[in-house]
């Protein structure tokens, strides 16, 4: 498997580069750089969310189950025509297009 922790080094060596400043930040550059090159490489995590995708692509878009759907709209009768409406809580938003 890839080398999860090569991600916080990266991360550590551009914030080092974003709050010192050159020519400061030189080593933690290098020190990213020899980290990143010589980290173990893996397409695992890639192949498992194209995976996913495809098989949430394949499932469809189902309903959403009763109990989390949103029970303050009412079963969106407060949605109203015209550009803006004025739901319960005093909020004006657009109605869905």
């Amino acid at each position: 498997m890839a080398d999860s922790g090569a991600l916080v080094v990266a991360d550590a060596a551009a914030r080092a580069v974003e709050f010192v400043g050159l020519p400061e930040a030189q080593l933690n550059l290098a020190h990213a750089v020899v980290r990143l090159a010589t980290a173990p490489m893996s397409n695992r995590v890639t192949v498992a969310l194209g995976r996913a995708a495809d098989d949430a692509e394949a499932a469809g878009a189902g309903e959403v189950p009763i109990h989390l759907r949103d029970s303050l709209l009412g079963g969106q009768k407060a949605w109203a025509t015209g550009p803006a409406t004025s739901v319960s809580w005093g909020l004006r938003v657009a109605p869905p297009a």
